[in-house]
This record gives structure tokens, sequence and C-alpha cells, in this order.
């Protein structure tokens, strides 16, 4: 009840503050904030990561992920590649606060998310592909801007300051237009007369109220992404991979399924450290083998994976602990794995890691080191 009547504060005070036009900085689609590029399941069912955790996010519109450019010392094109949409915020990202409302109450199903992605897999020819598609949804997701009431509010507040100046603004516009007289004569006249054009005085990014807007909005960003970027989530995902010998759809055949479970807890109160801890099964077979007798059998695996975080929204390093039961070969494995998180540039993120996977069956030990860029749409991105 607390967050409808929140809400309707917004929408009342925004209705009020605006003139007839939604502010393009208070609608969804640029409501988004660059936490960290989401781990995609379309990209993480075809094994390019050594780790079976799915890392929880925000959902973005739009989120891309590509395997290593190294092999071996050298630059090469990424094998694997993943798309993630969130139909959602594609479909809703020119709505204003006012509509907010209904956007927040479907949170849960808003967060919808699809993936398709796809990569080499010489495993089963030269020319063999994998492809991939996978599903998610967010149960938990604190510390979401699009649907956070307190950071509402504190928009309604900016935009309440920003009516306020505008009038002040109205002025200024007569008098660049030479229309003083017309002003002053009868201000609100003269505003429904000059609307349109006064609408487009007021979204030019120099003048000075707008200006001083956009520098408002842009620190409640900054400092949104400060104190929530580890805030608690809960992340729900499938995915299902395919493999084909050569490049044709009708000769893919069904490789593995997997499911993730991944709780996301910040801790302390300093908005410096966080908690993942998952939890990842999967049903898989053997293409590779051609004997009648087992070919269709299916194996079951199973991954428990945990992780720390400590840093900040920009940069962070992280350690990682893993028990994987494989069925097939009935054998365990741990991993433990060190990495760091880094935004290059809005909308850019590129993640570095390795570590040592010891296999308690052949008691041998194995490096493992990668390194992936996600890329996101930035923050100021418009679609229309």
């Amino acid at each position: 009840m607390k967050k409808i009547c929140c809400l309707f504060l917004l929408a009342s005070v925004i209705s009020t503050s605006l003139r007839s036009q939604e502010l393009e900085d208070t609608t969804l689609g640029r409501m988004k904030l660059n936490f960290v590029v989401p781990d995609i399941p379309a990209f993480k069912v075809m094994g390019t990561d050594p780790t079976d955790l799915l890392r929880p996010s925000t959902p973005k519109a739009l989120a891309v992920s590509m395997s290593s450019f190294n092999d071996n010392g050298k630059i090469i094109i990424p094998k694997a590649f993943a798309l993630e949409i969130s139909p959602a915020l594609l479909l809703n990202s020119r709505k204003g606060p006012t509509e907010l409302k209904q956007y927040a109450k479907n949170a849960v199903v808003n967060s919808f998310r699809i993936s398709v992605g796809s990569c080499t897999d010489t495993s089963l020819s030269i020319s063999g592909r994998n492809l991939a598609i996978g599903l998610r949804m967010s149960l938990i997701d604190e510390g979401d801007f699009g649907t956070d009431v307190e950071a509402h509010q504190a928009i309604a507040n900016e935009l309440r300051k920003f009516r306020i100046n505008s009038d002040d603004a109205l002025k200024e516009f007569a008098i660049s237009k030479g229309l003083k007289e017309e002003y002053e004569a009868d201000a609100d006249v003269f505003e429904q007369k000059h609307l349109k054009e006064f609408n487009k005085y007021l979204a030019d990014e120099k003048e000075p109220n707008q200006k001083a807007f956009l520098a408002s909005v842009k620190k409640l960003k900054e400092d949104y992404k400060k104190k929530h970027w580890n805030d608690e989530k809960l992340d729900l995902a499938i995915a299902v991979l395919s493999s084909s010998p050569d490049s044709l759809v009708k000769n893919l055949r069904f490789n593995q399924a997997q499911l993730w479970l991944t709780w996301a807890h910040k801790i302390g109160k300093s908005n410096k450290a966080q908690l993942l801890a998952g939890l990842n099964t999967q049903v898989t077979k053997n293409l590779r083998d051609t004997a009648k007798t087992i070919r269709n059998e299916s194996y079951f695996n199973l991954s428990v994976p945990v992780r720390f975080l400590f840093g900040t929204n920009r940069i962070k390093g992280f350690a990682e602990g893993q028990y994987k039961y494989e069925g097939q070969y009935k054998q365990s494995s741990v991993l433990l794995n060190f990495g760091t998180e880094l935004n290059i540039v809005d909308g850019i993120w590129v993640n570095f890691y390795g570590g040592f996977n010891y296999n308690t069956k052949t008691s041998a030990t194995s490096t493992e080191f990668n390194f992936n860029l996600k890329l996101t749409m930035p923050e100021n991105f418009k679609f229309f």
C-alpha cells in the first residue's frame, strides 16, 4: 500500500509539474542504470566460463556477451556470442512517470528476458556449431531505479524545482523572441499560444533550467549506483543448447539443458561487498558417443557456486569457490577462482578471472583463465 501511495503522489506531482510533455529524462527508457551487465543464460549454457554461477542483476533492455579474444596468446575473433533482450523494457521505454505505477506493480513479470547465443563446436566436426536459447526472470530485484518509489520521489522533487524555475524561463523565452510585451500582457495566454515552441526551448540541454535538471538527475543516478549496486536479488533462469555438425539448422540435436537459481545479498552497510550463492543443475548428452546403446543416454550434473565481491559498482574484485558433480564420469571437482569486473566506459564491462580446478577422482589440478566482454546500451542512449 505504501508503494502505491508513493507512486500516486509521484504521478500527481509530475502531472502538475510538466506542461504538455513528459521530460525525456523521466521516461522508463532513460531510468536505466549501468550496473554490471548480468551473465546471459544462452551464453553460460555454451560452457564459455569455468564457473556455473549465473550473475543476477537488474534487467537490461539489451545486453551482449562475447567470449575470450585470446587463444594461446593470439588475438582471435570471439568463438561465442550471445544477446539478451527485455521485451517489457523495450516496449515501455517511452512511458513516463505517470505510467510507472502499473509497471512497478508487475515488476516480476516485466523482468522476463530472452536470450539467444551461438558458438563454434569443433568437438563434433571442424564446422560444428552450437545454438542456445535462454529465459530468465528476477523474482527479487532490490535496487531497480525504474521501479524504486523513493528514487521516483527524488526525481519528482527535482521536477517540482524545474516547474518553478520554468516560469522564469517563460519570460526569458519571450525576451529571446522579442515578444516581451505579449508575455507581460497575459503570461498564461502567451504560454498556450507558444506552448510547442516553448517546450522545444525548454528541452534544449543548454537552457539553464534544463541543464540544471539534467545535472540533478545525473547525480541522483550516480548516487543510486553507489548505494544500490549490491542490493538483494534472486534470479531464476533456464537455457537449452542444441548442436549441429555443420551450420544447418535441420541437423541440430539436443545437447543439454540447464537451470540456475542465484541469490545476491548485500553484506554490511558500507555498500562495498556482496555475496552470491547459486545452484545449477544440468541434463546433458554426449553427442560424440555414436554407439546406439548410449547415444541417447542423458546425464545429470550439479554445481553449487559461491562468490564474494568487494569494491564499487565501477570496479570490484572477487573470490569464488564451486563444487561440481558430473554424472557421466561419476566424478566431482572443486574450483577456486579469482577475478575482477571493470566498467571501462558507460555500457562496456570486462571480466578477468583465473584459478585452479581440482578433480577429486583423479587428484589432478588444472589452471583456468578467461576474459570476456559485456556490452549494454549507454544510459543516455535513445531508441527514438
